[in-house]
């Protein structure tokens, strides 16, 4: 009889053991449930009052202008169309339109466009780090963003170098034109070597140049 009146007390332990874990599975779940919520209703708050912040700030606007589009080898609209699809949310622009002259109309607040300055900055380097690895290209850029050079690889091609030439050539323009350039004062030196020689000396915008087949050992 005290043989059963243990073994019933040892399973009444151990039945009351398994509770005290569960309540405090339990609990661990509901505190972890409750930091959550306390997480998410504080990053609420933080950008409902970085939204607020920006309806109060100033804004202004930017023009792209079209010598800067020939360049990127695509419309306003088109421009306009990436912009609003890409930066949907407002966190680094306010709005892009096509003005009357058909150029891009960019409006931004300070933060703003501090914020897609450092985008800007970020995409160039990646954009100078694909062409080197993709194209077998190399770009150097000076800091003040005016002087390019592109040193063609051995492996580099015609269809590459223009590419590279682009897609640089635009994000640097319209990172000069964010950081206060006039829309027609933005400008940049372009020089191309292949093997140590100068292939091609220019300026944008509005150059006018032409390289063969030759030119890249094609």
């Amino acid at each position: 009889m005290r043989k059963i009146i243990a073994v019933i007390l040892l399973f009444a332990l151990l039945i009351n053991g398994c509770a005290v874990t569960s309540f405090s599975e339990q609990q661990k779940e509901e505190n972890s449930n409750e930091r959550k919520t306390e997480y998410e209703s504080k990053e609420k708050i933080s950008k409902t009052k970085e939204t607020d912040h920006l309806d109060s700030e100033e804004t202004k606007q930017y023009i792209i202008p079209q010598s800067l589009l020939s360049v990127a080898g695509i419309t306003a609209e088109e421009l306009v169309e990436d912009f609003n699809s890409t930066y949907s949310d407002d966190y680094y622009i306010d709005k892009a339109e096509v003005n009357e002259n058909g150029e891009v109309l960019l409006t931004l607040t300070d933060t703003q466009r501090k914020r897609y300055m450092e985008y800007k900055e970020e995409v160039i380097r990646e954009e100078i780090e694909n062409a080197k690895d993709k194209e077998d290209i190399s770009v150097e850029v000076t800091d003040d963003y005016k002087e390019m050079k592109i040193f063609l690889g051995e492996n580099s091609n015609s269809n590459g170098f223009i590419k590279t030439y682009m897609m640089i050539a635009t994000q640097i323009g319209i990172y000069q034109i964010i950081s206060g350039c006039a829309p027609e004062e933005w400008g940049l030196h372009i020089k191309v070597l292949r093997e140590g020689k100068v292939i091609l000396d220019t300026n944008e915008p509005n150059a006018s140049w032409q390289l063969n087949n030759e030119d890249f050992g094609e």
